[in-house]
């Protein structure tokens, strides 16, 4: 890295270095294919319920919308989950198919999603809520 001792800065070259250095990587990351045989029996045990949902999508059975709130200590597992859960249902019923959400930018980069207020489109210092209306309507459900 090059570092710029008079403006105590990092250079241009270095940034940009550095912003190419991330997007490979998380690129690399949101294609990875993940092993759900590395679940633990309480992690299996959501993953099977979310596959048993997506498997009824699949065939035309009625599902109605579902939430499901991952929650847990540092290192349980939680993005791992999330990501397997997250690649089954894109695997069988394509891209579009789940939203994922976190309270935090940092934990929703992880989990490849999005912050709740953005997910929800609420503003960050507002009280008044829209309604969803149309097409947000739409790729909301």
């Amino acid at each position: 890295m090059k570092w710029d001792y008079l403006s105590q800065k990092l250079t241009r070259s270095a940034v940009s270095s550095i912003c190419e250095k991330l997007q490979t990587d998380v690129s690399s990351q949101v294609h990875q294919k993940l092993d759900y045989g590395l679940l633990n029996k309480y992690q299996k045990k959501v993953f099977d319920h979310i596959k048993s949902l997506t498997e009824k999508v699949e065939k035309g059975k009625v599902v109605n919308s579902t939430f499901t709130i991952v929650q847990g200590m540092a290192g349980s597992g939680k993005t791992y989950l999330i990501k397997c859960c997250t690649q089954f249902i894109k695997s069988v019923l394509g891209d579009k198919a789940v939203k994922v959400a976190a309270p935090t930018g940092v934990a929703a980069k992880l989990i490849n999603g999005s912050t709740i207020h953005s997910l929800l489109s609420l503003g960050r210092y507002t009280y008044k809520v829209q309604r969803l209306t149309g097409i947000e309507l739409f790729h909301f459900k």
